[in-house]
């Protein structure tokens, strides 16, 4: 935990205390309709992950308060796993996990980053910029169709 810990410090550019912790999965309650449509869509033609930079309460937060843990065939957090994003093993470990090459692999983020970092690990990589009509059009440019 102390390396994610770190971690998360240095790409914050400063300590991230408990409280901004707490503050932060708070904040995080809030679910995108356009990026839950999409996600119900791709599920059950596509395998869906997620891949998080997040507290160890993540999943909890997945399940018990969104109700939508299940919507997922694999959830990937940072704290777990003892890497965040934009670091490739992060994305490589998430594609291992599903036996799918990183070149079959789609990763949607909001921070550009992160889909640097995606598309270095040899992801597609899409910024989501809070637009879902954009979003699906660049997913079924790249061959994703619901």
């Amino acid at each position: 935990m102390g390396a994610i810990r770190r971690e998360l410090d240095a790409l914050a550019g400063r300590p991230v205390a408990d409280d901004i912790s707490r503050d932060w999965v708070q904040c995080w309650r809030g679910l995108d309709d356009a990026v839950m449509w999409v996600i119900e869509g791709l599920r059950g033609r596509y395998r869906v992950g997620m891949i998080s930079n997040a507290t160890l309460t993540l999943e909890d937060e997945l399940r018990d308060h969104h109700k939508i843990h299940d919507l997922f065939d694999i959830i990937v957090n940072s704290a777990r796993v003892g890497f965040a994003k934009p670091d490739a093993r992060i994305f490589h470990h998430a594609a291992e996990s599903l036996r799918i090459a990183p070149s079959a692999c789609v990763h949607v983020d909001d921070l550009p980053h992160n889909v640097v970092g995606a598309r270095e690990a040899g992801f597609h990589g899409v910024h989501y910029e809070g637009d879902g009509v954009r979003l699906s059009r660049e997913l079924r440019a790249l061959g994703l169709e619901w």
